[in-house]
């Protein structure tokens, strides 16, 4: 008897519980002991699902307002995360997005920051000497292949000369031929 007793006690802490948790659920989910446990573990599931997508949310709101910021300062989303990576700037995007909303002079710091850091990055004072030697480069291929194609086409063009002076003499000989034939 003293195991039952403790199995009964067990199971009203249990159904209290349960019951304490649904409580404010709708219709019989708040007090048909059935239908509130499944309830309170479908809600307890939804809990931990929830959780998750809240901080997806809000990672994607930051983001939406760190973009909204640096195009008021034109730098896209993209191109100010990288330029802040270059810069070792270790801000998240919690902290930018609020400084985005309540800090625009201190944002906007970080923006020419971001700006700076990509251009030391992408700029090369040797650019224009190497585009301008790649410019000559392929200026040479073409004039090479147009010289290719010039000596094909003179080489045509004496075929076909050769041809139809070769079709002229055929020509011209069959009417010497018949002039001959018809003076005899």
């Amino acid at each position: 008897e003293h195991g039952l007793k403790h199995n009964r006690l067990r199971d009203k802490m249990k159904r209290e519980r349960v019951f304490e948790f649904a409580k404010g659920f709708w219709g019989r989910a708040k007090n048909c002991f059935r239908i509130a446990h499944n309830a309170a573990e479908k809600a307890l599931k939804n809990q931990y699902v929830s959780r998750k997508h809240l901080k997806r949310d809000m990672r994607s709101l930051w983001i939406q307002r760190i973009n909204a910021g640096g195009r008021e300062h034109g730098l896209k989303y993209n191109d100010l995360m990288h330029g802040l990576k270059i810069s070792n700037c270790e801000l998240d995007r919690k902290v930018l997005s609020d400084l985005a909303i309540s800090e625009p002079a201190s944002f906007a710091a970080i923006c020419a920051l971001a700006r700076k850091s990509l251009m030391d990055k992408h700029y090369n004072p040797k650019r224009e000497e190497i585009e301008e030697q790649l410019r000559l480069k392929k200026i040479a291929k073409v004039q090479a292949k147009l010289k290719e194609r010039e000596e094909e086409a003179k080489q045509l063009l004496a075929y076909l000369r050769e041809q139809d002076v070769l079709e002229h003499a055929a020509a011209a000989r069959e009417e010497e031929e018949e002039k001959a034939a018809g003076k005899k």
